[in-house]
């Protein structure tokens, strides 16, 4: 089944480090942006968070994303930006049969 574009409410930016090479060796440099792809997004509820011992001052989301060349060129070390909050990947996976990907992302909630 094919994700309907309706659904996708959200954009969403894919940010990675770029290499900086300082004349000695390479260390990540700021994130730049590498895509930018519409997305559903969904928070995970106060229970799921709880029942996976993570921590309350972290917001889980999870975008689902339609597989494209952009998308599944996503790395795990790669940021996500939506709404102006940026969040760190911590999994990727594929959905709809092939035809989707979610990522699973953290960000931290300001207190």
């Amino acid at each position: 089944m094919a994700i309907r574009a309706g659904r996708k409410d959200r954009v969403i930016v894919v940010l990675r480090a770029a290499a900086v090479d300082d004349g000695f060796a390479q260390r990540p440099g700021e994130p730049v942006a590498i895509a930018r792809l519409l997305a559903e997004r969904a928070d995970l509820s106060d229970g799921e968070r709880l029942r996976g011992g993570i921590d309350v001052a972290e917001r889980l989301v999870r975008f689902r994303v339609r597989a494209s060349r952009a998308a599944r060129g996503i790395r795990p070390s790669d940021q996500v930006r939506c709404d102006g909050v940026l969040h760190d990947l911590v999994g990727i996976k594929e959905t709809e049969g092939r035809h989707g990907l979610e990522l699973t992302a953290r960000a931290k909630v300001a207190g």
